[in-house]
């Protein structure tokens, strides 16, 4: 999230453009590496946290899908904020 801030208040995009790439390779080569950077850590986590839950008894299961809501919603407000202009 830090460098999309940052991107936007640097203004680099015009930059970024002056390059010779285009607009799809750019914004591709962009989505491919935040959603690496985030996505991957947070399918670890997520995997661990739920393996957690299922498997240790001072949890009822009744957290899955607590926990679920919560993951799944810091991966929406991630992906909605890659979709701002």
């Amino acid at each position: 999230m830090t460098a999309n801030a940052v991107e936007f208040k640097e203004q680099t995009l015009p930059f970024v453009m002056s390059m010779p790439i285009s607009i799809k390779d750019y914004t591709a080569a962009k989505i491919i590496a935040n959603a690496t950077a985030f996505l991957l850590p947070w399918l670890i986590l997520s995997v661990a946290a739920l393996l957690t839950i299922y498997r240790w008894d001072a949890f009822p299961n009744g957290f899955i899908p607590v926990l679920m809501i919560m993951l799944v919603e810091m991966a929406v407000c991630i992906l909605l904020f890659w979709q701002r202009p």
